[in-house]
Protein backbone atom coordinates (compact mmCIF):
# COMPACT_ATOMS: atom_id res chain seq x y z
CA UNK A 1 0.00 0.00 0.00
CA UNK A 2 2.89 2.57 0.92
CA UNK A 3 5.97 3.41 -1.18
CA UNK A 4 8.83 4.00 0.45
CA UNK A 5 8.11 2.50 4.01
CA UNK A 6 8.77 -1.19 5.17
CA UNK A 7 5.43 -1.29 7.72
CA UNK A 8 1.87 -0.47 8.22
CA UNK A 9 0.69 -0.76 11.94
CA UNK A 10 -3.29 -0.73 12.07
CA UNK A 11 -4.72 0.75 15.16
CA UNK A 12 -8.49 -0.57 15.80
CA UNK A 13 -10.27 1.76 17.67
CA UNK A 14 -13.58 0.27 19.64
CA UNK A 15 -15.43 -2.77 18.71
CA UNK A 16 -14.96 -6.07 19.68
CA UNK A 17 -11.27 -6.50 18.41
CA UNK A 18 -9.25 -3.72 19.77
CA UNK A 19 -5.44 -3.36 19.30
CA UNK A 20 -2.31 -2.54 17.09
CA UNK A 21 -1.95 -5.49 14.15
CA UNK A 22 0.90 -5.74 11.91
CA UNK A 23 -1.58 -6.69 9.06
CA UNK A 24 -5.36 -5.01 8.53
CA UNK A 25 -7.87 -7.60 10.11
CA UNK A 26 -10.43 -8.96 7.66
CA UNK A 27 -13.62 -7.00 6.68
CA UNK A 28 -13.05 -4.16 8.50
CA UNK A 29 -14.54 -1.11 7.74
CA UNK A 30 -14.99 -1.89 4.57
CA UNK A 31 -16.82 0.18 1.52
CA UNK A 32 -20.05 1.91 2.59
CA UNK A 33 -20.98 4.05 5.48
CA UNK A 34 -20.55 1.48 8.33
CA UNK A 35 -21.02 1.74 12.27
CA UNK A 36 -18.86 4.02 13.88
CA UNK A 37 -16.73 1.77 15.40
CA UNK A 38 -13.91 -0.15 14.77
CA UNK A 39 -12.19 2.81 13.08
CA UNK A 40 -9.08 1.91 11.79
CA UNK A 41 -6.25 4.02 12.32
CA UNK A 42 -3.32 3.13 9.71
CA UNK A 43 0.55 4.57 10.66
CA UNK A 44 3.84 4.53 9.27
CA UNK A 45 5.37 3.68 13.15
CA UNK A 46 4.57 1.90 16.25
CA UNK A 47 5.10 5.04 18.62
CA UNK A 48 2.21 6.96 16.12
CA UNK A 49 -0.14 3.85 16.64
CA UNK A 50 0.66 3.24 20.50
CA UNK A 51 -0.27 6.76 20.82
CA UNK A 52 -3.38 6.61 18.50
CA UNK A 53 -4.36 3.87 20.45
CA UNK A 54 -4.40 5.29 24.04
CA UNK A 55 -8.26 6.82 22.33
CA UNK A 56 -9.59 3.51 22.61
CA UNK A 57 -9.10 3.11 26.43
CA UNK A 58 -9.94 6.69 27.22
CA UNK A 59 -12.89 7.06 24.75
CA UNK A 60 -13.77 4.63 22.43
CA UNK A 61 -14.08 1.61 25.29
CA UNK A 62 -16.43 3.69 27.78
CA UNK A 63 -18.58 5.26 25.17
CA UNK A 64 -21.74 3.14 24.06
CA UNK A 65 -20.77 1.47 20.14
CA UNK A 66 -23.93 4.33 18.71
CA UNK A 67 -22.81 7.36 20.84
CA UNK A 68 -21.79 9.78 18.21
CA UNK A 69 -22.23 13.22 20.41
CA UNK A 70 -20.40 11.18 23.45
CA UNK A 71 -17.13 10.02 20.97
CA UNK A 72 -17.10 13.86 19.48
CA UNK A 73 -17.06 15.40 22.72
CA UNK A 74 -14.80 13.48 24.24
CA UNK A 75 -11.94 13.65 21.10
CA UNK A 76 -12.75 17.76 21.42
CA UNK A 77 -12.02 17.99 25.39
CA UNK A 78 -9.64 14.55 26.28
CA UNK A 79 -5.91 16.33 26.39
CA UNK A 80 -4.00 13.45 24.67
CA UNK A 81 -5.70 13.84 21.69
CA UNK A 82 -3.57 16.64 21.15
CA UNK A 83 -0.20 14.96 21.22
CA UNK A 84 2.09 15.01 18.30
CA UNK A 85 2.75 12.66 16.09
CA UNK A 86 5.35 12.60 13.86
CA UNK A 87 4.01 13.40 10.49
CA UNK A 88 4.69 16.64 8.36
CA UNK A 89 2.16 16.08 6.00
CA UNK A 90 -1.94 16.13 5.84
CA UNK A 91 -3.56 12.87 7.85
CA UNK A 92 -6.29 11.63 5.42
CA UNK A 93 -9.66 10.21 6.59
CA UNK A 94 -11.64 8.01 4.59
CA UNK A 95 -15.26 7.69 5.72
CA UNK A 96 -17.07 6.13 2.38
CA UNK A 97 -14.57 4.49 -0.05
CA UNK A 98 -12.65 0.86 -1.31
CA UNK A 99 -10.54 0.86 2.66
CA UNK A 100 -11.68 3.09 5.30
CA UNK A 101 -10.08 4.12 7.58
CA UNK A 102 -7.75 7.05 8.85
CA UNK A 103 -4.22 7.23 7.48
CA UNK A 104 -1.12 8.98 9.51
CA UNK A 105 2.17 9.24 7.48
CA UNK A 106 1.06 8.86 3.79
CA UNK A 107 1.13 10.36 0.85
CA UNK A 108 -2.00 10.84 -1.38
CA UNK A 109 -0.83 8.89 -3.95
CA UNK A 110 -0.26 5.72 -1.53
CA UNK A 111 -4.57 6.02 -0.78
CA UNK A 112 -5.72 7.54 -3.85
CA UNK A 113 -6.79 4.16 -4.94
CA UNK A 114 -9.10 3.46 -1.90
CA UNK A 115 -11.69 6.22 -3.47
CA UNK A 116 -11.94 4.75 -6.63
CA UNK A 117 -15.76 3.02 -7.10
CA UNK A 118 -14.80 -0.23 -8.75
CA UNK A 119 -17.22 -1.35 -12.08
CA UNK A 120 -20.69 -2.46 -10.56
CA UNK A 121 -20.19 -0.13 -7.18
CA UNK A 122 -22.91 2.33 -6.18
CA UNK A 123 -21.43 4.26 -3.20
CA UNK A 124 -20.51 8.14 -3.44
CA UNK A 125 -16.80 7.94 -1.75
CA UNK A 126 -16.15 10.42 1.22
CA UNK A 127 -12.96 11.66 2.22
CA UNK A 128 -10.81 14.61 3.44
CA UNK A 129 -7.45 15.91 4.71
CA UNK A 130 -6.38 16.88 7.87
CA UNK A 131 -3.77 18.17 10.16
CA UNK A 132 -4.80 16.36 13.65
CA UNK A 133 -6.02 13.25 14.46
CA UNK A 134 -8.60 14.63 16.35
CA UNK A 135 -10.47 16.53 13.36
CA UNK A 136 -10.24 13.49 11.72
CA UNK A 137 -11.48 10.69 14.18
CA UNK A 138 -14.28 13.37 14.21
CA UNK A 139 -14.77 13.22 10.53
CA UNK A 140 -14.88 9.44 10.65
CA UNK A 141 -17.19 9.57 14.04
CA UNK A 142 -20.10 12.09 11.65
CA UNK A 143 -22.26 9.53 9.97
CA UNK A 144 -25.87 9.49 8.59
CA UNK A 145 -28.37 8.64 11.39
CA UNK A 146 -26.56 9.08 14.73
CA UNK A 147 -26.92 11.38 17.49
CA UNK A 148 -25.60 14.48 17.00
CA UNK A 149 -27.00 17.99 17.73
CA UNK A 150 -26.72 20.69 14.94
CA UNK A 151 -24.40 23.37 15.94
CA UNK A 152 -22.37 25.96 13.37
CA UNK A 153 -19.87 24.54 11.99
CA UNK A 154 -16.28 24.06 13.55
CA UNK A 155 -18.54 24.63 16.73
CA UNK A 156 -17.41 21.97 19.65
CA UNK A 157 -20.27 20.13 20.52
CA UNK A 158 -22.51 20.63 23.88
CA UNK A 159 -22.25 18.22 26.72
CA UNK A 160 -24.06 14.76 25.93
CA UNK A 161 -26.99 14.14 27.50
CA UNK A 162 -26.64 11.70 30.84
CA UNK A 163 -25.23 8.08 30.15
CA UNK A 164 -27.68 6.75 32.30
CA UNK A 165 -30.83 5.48 30.96
CA UNK A 166 -34.51 6.32 32.15
CA UNK A 167 -35.91 3.74 30.55
CA UNK A 168 -34.58 0.80 28.45
CA UNK A 169 -36.05 -0.48 25.73
CA UNK A 170 -36.82 -3.77 23.76
CA UNK A 171 -37.22 -3.48 20.47
CA UNK A 172 -36.30 -7.34 19.64
CA UNK A 173 -39.72 -8.52 19.99
CA UNK A 174 -41.10 -11.28 17.67
CA UNK A 175 -43.12 -9.99 14.96
CA UNK A 176 -46.72 -9.16 15.60
CA UNK A 177 -49.42 -12.00 16.30
CA UNK A 178 -52.38 -11.46 13.70
CA UNK A 179 -55.14 -11.03 17.05
CA UNK A 180 -56.35 -8.11 17.34
CA UNK A 181 -54.98 -7.50 21.02
CA UNK A 182 -51.73 -6.80 19.00
CA UNK A 183 -53.17 -4.49 16.02
CA UNK A 184 -54.60 -2.45 18.24
CA UNK A 185 -58.14 -3.09 16.68
CA UNK A 186 -60.92 -1.92 18.75
CA UNK A 187 -62.82 -4.63 20.30
CA UNK A 188 -66.80 -5.42 19.87
CA UNK A 189 -67.94 -7.55 22.38
CA UNK A 190 -69.64 -10.40 21.42
CA UNK A 191 -72.87 -9.86 23.05
CA UNK A 192 -74.76 -7.23 24.93
CA UNK A 193 -73.14 -6.93 28.37
CA UNK A 194 -73.61 -4.08 30.50
CA UNK A 195 -70.21 -1.80 31.36
CA UNK A 196 -70.44 0.36 34.59
CA UNK A 197 -67.63 3.05 35.38
CA UNK A 198 -67.26 5.65 37.64
CA UNK A 199 -65.81 9.27 36.53
CA UNK A 200 -65.79 12.85 38.38
CA UNK A 201 -68.78 14.75 38.40
CA UNK A 202 -68.29 18.89 37.76
CA UNK A 203 -68.60 19.36 41.41
CA UNK A 204 -65.89 16.93 42.18
CA UNK A 205 -68.24 13.97 43.56
CA UNK A 206 -68.53 10.38 41.98
CA UNK A 207 -71.49 10.07 39.74
CA UNK A 208 -72.32 6.62 38.63
CA UNK A 209 -72.65 5.72 34.70
CA UNK A 210 -74.17 2.86 33.08
CA UNK A 211 -74.05 2.24 29.08
CA UNK A 212 -75.72 -0.87 27.66
CA UNK A 213 -74.31 -1.88 23.90
CA UNK A 214 -77.59 -2.11 21.50
CA UNK A 215 -77.24 -4.51 18.14
CA UNK A 216 -80.10 -2.17 17.02
CA UNK A 217 -79.30 0.05 13.78
CA UNK A 218 -81.45 2.91 11.80
CA UNK A 219 -78.81 2.46 8.87
CA UNK A 220 -78.12 -1.20 8.67
CA UNK A 221 -75.17 -1.25 10.99
CA UNK A 222 -75.07 -2.39 13.86
CA UNK A 223 -73.89 0.49 16.53
CA UNK A 224 -71.79 -1.22 18.59
CA UNK A 225 -70.64 1.03 21.86
CA UNK A 226 -67.43 1.79 20.32
CA UNK A 227 -69.03 3.25 16.89
CA UNK A 228 -71.40 5.06 18.45
CA UNK A 229 -68.99 6.73 21.02
CA UNK A 230 -67.05 7.65 18.47
CA UNK A 231 -70.15 9.07 16.44
CA UNK A 232 -71.30 10.62 19.67
CA UNK A 233 -67.12 12.30 19.83
CA UNK A 234 -67.23 13.32 15.97
CA UNK A 235 -70.45 14.86 16.16
CA UNK A 236 -68.59 16.99 19.14
CA UNK A 237 -66.10 17.84 17.66
CA UNK A 238 -67.66 18.51 14.50
CA UNK A 239 -69.66 21.11 16.06
CA UNK A 240 -66.31 22.89 17.90
CA UNK A 241 -64.07 22.46 14.53
CA UNK A 242 -66.69 23.41 12.27
CA UNK A 243 -66.11 20.60 10.19
CA UNK A 244 -62.19 20.95 10.18
CA UNK A 245 -60.30 18.10 8.53
CA UNK A 246 -58.10 18.23 11.48
CA UNK A 247 -60.86 16.24 13.61
CA UNK A 248 -60.56 12.77 10.80
CA UNK A 249 -56.27 13.24 11.85
CA UNK A 250 -57.60 13.15 15.97
CA UNK A 251 -59.75 10.07 15.38
CA UNK A 252 -56.82 8.53 13.12
CA UNK A 253 -54.04 9.32 15.75
CA UNK A 254 -55.83 9.21 19.57
CA UNK A 255 -56.68 5.78 20.12
CA UNK A 256 -59.85 5.83 21.71
CA UNK A 257 -60.84 5.11 25.44
CA UNK A 258 -61.99 1.98 26.83
CA UNK A 259 -65.42 3.31 27.92
CA UNK A 260 -65.66 3.48 24.28
CA UNK A 261 -64.70 0.59 22.99
CA UNK A 262 -60.81 0.90 22.56
CA UNK A 263 -57.92 -1.16 23.81
CA UNK A 264 -58.08 -1.86 27.81
CA UNK A 265 -56.25 -4.76 28.85
CA UNK A 266 -53.53 -4.59 28.12
CA UNK A 267 -53.20 -0.66 27.87
CA UNK A 268 -52.19 0.32 24.41
CA UNK A 269 -50.45 3.99 23.85
CA UNK A 270 -53.39 6.36 23.79
CA UNK A 271 -51.37 8.02 20.65
CA UNK A 272 -51.22 5.85 17.61
CA UNK A 273 -47.52 5.35 15.88
CA UNK A 274 -48.23 2.68 13.74
CA UNK A 275 -49.17 -0.94 14.63
CA UNK A 276 -45.35 -2.37 14.82
CA UNK A 277 -44.28 1.20 17.22
CA UNK A 278 -47.70 1.19 19.44
CA UNK A 279 -46.81 -3.06 20.31
CA UNK A 280 -43.10 -2.22 20.91
CA UNK A 281 -44.17 0.57 23.13
CA UNK A 282 -46.80 -0.99 25.16
CA UNK A 283 -44.82 -3.91 25.44
CA UNK A 284 -42.07 -1.56 26.75
CA UNK A 285 -44.55 -0.16 29.15
CA UNK A 286 -43.44 3.60 28.13
CA UNK A 287 -45.73 5.64 30.29
CA UNK A 288 -48.20 8.40 28.71
CA UNK A 289 -46.45 11.28 29.20
CA UNK A 290 -43.26 10.27 27.35
CA UNK A 291 -45.55 9.13 24.14
CA UNK A 292 -46.13 13.05 24.41
CA UNK A 293 -42.83 13.90 24.75
CA UNK A 294 -41.96 11.73 21.69
CA UNK A 295 -44.56 13.20 19.73
CA UNK A 296 -43.36 16.99 20.13
CA UNK A 297 -40.05 15.76 19.03
CA UNK A 298 -41.07 13.91 16.28
CA UNK A 299 -42.89 16.94 15.14
CA UNK A 300 -40.23 19.22 15.31
CA UNK A 301 -37.05 17.01 14.52
CA UNK A 302 -36.15 17.25 10.86
CA UNK A 303 -33.20 14.56 11.20
CA UNK A 304 -33.21 11.61 12.33
CA UNK A 305 -29.90 13.07 13.77
CA UNK A 306 -32.17 15.52 15.78
CA UNK A 307 -34.57 13.08 17.25
CA UNK A 308 -32.30 10.48 18.57
CA UNK A 309 -30.62 13.77 20.09
CA UNK A 310 -33.52 15.11 21.88
CA UNK A 311 -34.81 11.57 22.43
CA UNK A 312 -31.67 10.91 24.49
CA UNK A 313 -31.64 14.31 26.09
CA UNK A 314 -35.66 14.56 27.46
CA UNK A 315 -35.85 10.81 28.30
CA UNK A 316 -32.27 9.12 28.11
CA UNK A 317 -32.81 6.76 25.40
CA UNK A 318 -30.15 4.71 23.58
CA UNK A 319 -28.85 6.45 20.12
CA UNK A 320 -29.91 2.66 18.83
CA UNK A 321 -33.79 2.63 20.68
CA UNK A 322 -34.04 6.20 19.17
CA UNK A 323 -33.28 5.39 15.95
CA UNK A 324 -35.30 1.95 15.62
CA UNK A 325 -38.70 4.50 16.60
CA UNK A 326 -38.14 6.52 14.24
CA UNK A 327 -38.13 4.01 11.53
CA UNK A 328 -41.39 2.62 12.65
CA UNK A 329 -42.78 5.36 13.89
CA UNK A 330 -46.01 6.44 11.65
CA UNK A 331 -47.93 10.05 12.06
CA UNK A 332 -51.25 9.66 9.99
CA UNK A 333 -51.26 12.59 7.48
CA UNK A 334 -53.99 15.19 7.64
Amino acid sequence: MTEGTSKNYYVILGGNNPGIYDTRPANVALHDFKPLVPIVVVCTNREDAESIFLLHHCIFSVVDADDAHGMIYRLQHWKDTTADLQVNRPIYAVKCGMQTGVFVGYSWSDIEHFITVPAGKKYSPRWEGFFTIVDALVFMVKKPGYNLPLVSSGAPLPPPPTPTRTKQLRFDFPALSSTSEASGRLQVPASPTKTEFVGPSRAGSPVKTTTTPSSASTAGRSLTPASRGVDELTAAFRDVLGGSPGLMFLRRFVRAPPSMGGMGNPPLPPLMFGEEADELLQRSGVEGADLLTLLQIRVHARTVESFTHHVGLSLGWSTRDATRLWDIMKVPDL
